[in-house]
């Protein structure tokens, strides 16, 4: 018998977190595309903790950016 768990040991209220799928490394660097314009342009983003699903962004990104999450590839 097998199970699967996470363990929380840091949690950061309020935190601004996005799909982990959409992340992506570019020349040594965490980059997220986001949708200006009717455009997806490449944003350089700094991260912080993250799980299997989400990731926290610490800068580069607002709130109400609105995110590529599949196809950025």
């Amino acid at each position: 018998m097998f199970g699967r768990f996470d363990i929380a040991w840091e949690t950061h209220a309020q935190a601004l977190v996005v799909p982990t799928r959409a992340l992506m490394r570019e020349n040594g660097e965490d980059v997220l595309y986001v949708v200006r314009d009717g455009a997806a342009w490449r944003q350089p983003v700094e991260i912080g903790i993250g799980r299997r699903d989400v990731t926290e962004i610490l800068s580069g990104l607002a709130a109400s950016d609105a995110v590529v999450i599949a196809g950025q590839g």
